[in-house]
């Protein structure tokens, strides 16, 4: 696995912390979703807005787009 920044992040934290739950203030999205938060290093759960908008930031929800995050959340 290559490591970015969002994952020394998570891993710093759980060293410090070890049982705590760790929750992401945002920044995640479909395509890091299964890494930041999917996976076993990763965080236990996110705050998620935007990417689940249909045209970004102050639109309706799309539900297509929450059902796809959950996935890539689950793919593991």
């Amino acid at each position: 696995m290559r490591f970015q920044s969002g994952d020394i992040r998570i891993a710093a934290v759980r060293a410090a912390a070890p049982g705590l739950s760790i929750i992401l203030a945002g920044h995640t999205h479909h395509a890091n979703a299964a890494r930041l938060v999917g996976s076993d290093d990763g965080a236990d759960g996110a705050f998620v807005g935007t990417c689940l908008k249909s045209d970004g930031w102050g639109s309706a929800i799309d539900p297509g787009r929450v059902t796809s995050y959950i996935e890539a959340v689950r793919a593991r």
